[in-house]
């Protein structure tokens, strides 16, 4: 038998200082704990962006609005057993 690690979910919302959503914002992400993950993503036309198998664990997630010239930056803690989490992250 071959046991895999249990990974997460993440799923981010783009929002400005209104809340309303930013579409085509670029998502860097990379783990802080121990081991090593990251990944590279992009949000929808609604704001919305999903990445999948991640490391639970500390991440640092970045963003980047190409559009805007806006920037944001959160840290979160992604658990294998918590499917529908949804986090945010405000460009400004």
């Amino acid at each position: 038998d071959v046991e895999l690690p249990e990974l997460a979910t993440l799923r981010l919302v783009g929002i400005d200082e209104l809340s309303r959503p930013c579409p085509d914002v670029k998502l860097i992400g990379y783990l802080r704990g121990a081991g090593s993950g990251s990944f590279n993503a992009t949000t929808d036309a609604v704001g919305n962006a999903v990445v999948r198998y991640l490391t639970p664990g500390p991440w640092r997630i970045e963003a980047d609005d190409p559009n805007d010239g806006q920037t944001g930056r959160t840290d979160l803690a992604l658990t294998a057993n918590d499917p529908d989490a949804r986090f945010e992250i405000q460009i400004r």
